[in-house]
């Protein structure tokens, strides 16, 4: 980069670009944490409702909504934080690497190193931690909330309609842990 012409000016804009990309980083996991931690909330007081008897099928249907929307909120929140985080590894280690004469790996260590080989074991372990969650509270409030209104719902039940709901349970739970596995 020997056209810039005052380097130092140069690298004061190159850290506050690091600045801003680890405030908008940190912003975006804060926000994760606090709709994760509404959501397990919300998923505990539907469930307190559901088994105390005063939950009404609505809510069960308002979580068979809300439990993917904040999945998919999630994962967009997270795929954007993996994006910032690649701004410092292409952009501005390298920028100001170039500047200084100094490795790339030196100048933001933490920020160039992507974590390695267990780095693909963690966001899987992501992953899996994520659906668990998200689809274990709504499972959970599905069963319980059918538990509770069984007697109406037995005659559906009948033994011929049993085994076909058991096949496509078991079918949807296979095709779901291959599909994370395979991530």
């Amino acid at each position: 980069m020997s056209d810039i012409s005052n380097p130092q000016r140069y690298l004061d804009c190159l850290l506050a670009d690091y600045n801003a990309l680890k405030a908008e980083i940190a912003r975006r996991a804060n926000l994760q944490r606090i709709v994760f931690g509404a959501y397990i909330v919300v998923g505990a007081v539907i469930l307190r409702d559901i088994s105390s008897g005063s939950a009404s099928p609505i809510l069960v249907a308002c979580l068979w909504i809300a439990s993917p929307l904040v999945l998919l909120f999630y994962a967009r929140e997270n795929r954007e934080i993996i994006h910032l985080g690649t701004l410092f590894r292409k952009v501005i280690g390298p920028s100001a690497a170039e500047v200084t004469g100094q490795n790339p790996d030196k100048i933001f260590p933490s920020e160039i190193n992507d974590g390695g080989a267990d780095k693909e074991e963690r966001v899987r372990y992501n992953r899996i931690l994520a659906w668990v969650i998200f689809f274990v509270i709504l499972g959970l409030a599905t069963l319980f909330y059918a538990s509770s209104i069984w007697g109406t719902i037995k005659p559906l039940c009948d033994i011929t309609m049993q085994n076909a709901i058991v096949t496509v349970v078991i079918g949807i739970g296979a095709i779901s842990v291959l599909v994370l596995l395979k991530r």
